[in-house]
């Protein structure tokens, strides 16, 4: 029997790593990983006869006065053969057991878990459209994947458990192909109506697009300047995860900005969402059609963007603005009580902090 060892691995070795797998998520790159300001992370790879197969990013949330005890979180991953498809002779529980044993010696007493693997996918209106968050109508109907519960089973084999507190987890992907032919152009700043023009922004642009959009929109929750920041920072030095900042001006006025970062054959909209009417204005539309279009030309073949649910709807869609080609419900969260005794005892803590 093949044992995997699992073990902290260095910013390069994962950089390395991401770099050669194409679907990996946004949220398991180390340049994400530098844009958490407060959150201890760490990166962990599986290693067969010393060659790395797999890795995983995961943040600590330590609980107030015990900070030695913690619970490990994984957002979209890890990256492991979750299906056996890439290494058909280990099954499910010779990935996690060593996982398992890494968070034990690291002081965490729960591991929680987001397996990339989707339950149902649906297709939803014409790209022409655009979403005002309103319940999805499907163009065809959902598609089970045939490996949800195959992987569900042997989760459940090896003591893994759905968080039944937490809500289905959803992405919604905006299709490319529609805006390959408009992406030719390279141009970082021109005029797209009269008086407002775009241009690519930098560092030097955050503070000003977080006070813009806290003046212009205040009813959406803006995360803070330091936050904008870390997250640009992080992305900036990681090279797998290309940055890009996009800003509408009227006579050097600051209208509206939108992030976005690409890896592999996706890019991720990494700005708030906004409501109608504000989601409709023309700086923010010419924003994000641009970000479409560079997506594209970075040869990206979705775009992840925000997802709003509808009071009384049944399934989310894309945020307002945003044309909802295609909506995935994946996993969701699962976790496992690394030190049973204490999990018993704060998991209610645990969730009542929402970590």
């Amino acid at each position: 029997m093949t044992v995997l060892e699992v073990r902290t691995i260095s910013f390069n070795e994962h950089r390395a790593y991401v770099a050669a797998r194409p679907r990996i998520p946004l949220e398991q790159t180390p340049g994400w990983a530098k844009g958490f300001v407060t959150v201890r992370y760490e990166a962990v790879g599986w290693f067969e006869d010393d060659v790395l197969i797999g890795a995983g990013l995961f943040r600590y949330r330590g609980l107030p006065r015990i900070p030695q005890r913690s619970v490990a979180i994984f957002d979209a991953g890890p990256d492991i053969d979750w299906t056996g498809a890439r290494r058909p002779s280990l099954g499910l529980d010779e990935w996690l057991s060593p996982l398992v044993d890494h968070l034990r010696s690291r002081g965490v007493f729960t591991a929680r878990i987001n397996p990339p693997v989707n339950r149902r996918t649906w297709v939803g209106v014409s790209p022409t459209e655009t979403s005002t968050s309103r319940e999805v109508v499907p163009a065809r109907p959902s598609e089970p994947d045939p490996m949800y519960a195959a992987v569900t089973q042997r989760l459940r084999e090896t003591r893994w458990r759905p968080l039944s507190n937490r809500p289905a987890h959803y992405v919604t992907e905006v299709g490319l192909h529609a805006h390959r032919g408009a992406a030719g152009s390279s141009s970082t700043s021109h005029e797209l109506l009269p008086g407002i023009t775009l241009r690519e922004g930098s560092f030097e642009d955050l503070a000003g697009y977080q006070r813009s959009l806290r003046q212009r929109h205040p009813d959406i929750r803006v995360p803070r300047t330091s936050q904008f920041e870390a997250r640009w920072q992080g992305l900036s030095e990681d090279d797998v995860a290309r940055v890009r900042q996009y800003v509408a001006e009227r006579d050097g006025e600051v209208l509206y900005g939108g992030m976005m970062a690409v890896v592999g054959d996706r890019a991720w909209d990494l700005s708030p969402s906004l409501p109608l009417p504000d989601a409709s204005l023309p700086e923010v539309q010419i924003v994000r059609r641009h970000m479409l279009e560079q997506a594209a030309r970075l040869r990206a073949h979705w775009l992840v963007v925000p997802t709003a649910w509808h009071p009384g709807a049944q399934l989310p869609t894309a945020a307002a603005g945003w044309p909802p080609v295609r909506l995935r419900e994946t996993m969701g969260t699962w976790h496992y009580p690394v030190r049973a005794t204490w999990h018993t005892a704060l998991a209610p803590l645990v969730d009542r902090f929402n970590l």
